[in-house]
């Protein structure tokens, strides 16, 4: 019996080692989506080569040194805390988090939208009017290791429905609703 999953095989030629470091912001920000606008807009005053960033740990190939870097963000200046936390060998466990953030990063290269996790393609959305809905479609991905030591990336073809009007015009409508 001849059976196919979405599966796929990686190649595991690789061999490498990035520092992980620890980025601290001051002012402080909770919003990951701001501290990663932050990075990308100071990367090279940080001295960042090609990095992967998930908003606390930052991964690099580069060697940092501990440091603070005198930073702006949106024409105000703030203090940037580099402290260097460890080393990620290629047969690391944690190495899949890595290989994950850089899908991450390359699909919303790509301009897919990431919404709880997953990424969506706003483009192709199809609109649905009988409900005042929009689909999406996205994708489900994941890299991990499974058996017989194979790194496997698992792909899955996933749609959500995202509504048109705002809680705002829902709210406001129930309003005019209890009116009549």
């Amino acid at each position: 019996v001849s059976l196919r999953a979405n599966y796929y095989e990686m190649e595991k030629s690789y061999n490498f080692s990035l520092g992980q470091y620890r980025l601290d912001f001051e002012p402080d920000t909770d919003v990951t989506n701001t501290r990663k606008d932050i990075v990308r807009k100071n990367q090279e005053l940080m001295g960042l080569g090609r990095h992967t960033f998930d908003g606390s740990s930052l991964y690099t190939s580069n060697v940092l040194r501990d440091a603070v870097v005198e930073a702006t963000y949106n024409d105000k200046p703030m203090k940037i805390t580099i402290r260097r936390t460890g080393n990620i060998r290629s047969d690391d466990p944690q190495s899949f988090q890595i290989f994950n953030l850089i899908l991450r990063d390359c699909m919303a290269k790509l301009k897919l939208q990431n919404i709880k996790r997953n990424y969506y393609d706003p483009l192709m959305r199809i609109e649905v009017k009988e409900g005042n809905l929009q689909l999406w479609p996205g994708y489900l991905t994941s890299i991990r290791a499974y058996e017989e030591d194979k790194i496997l990336l698992s792909v899955e073809v996933i749609h959500k429905f995202m509504r048109n009007d705002t809680i705002y015009e829902i709210a406001k409508n129930l309003m005019n609703d209890r009116r009549s």
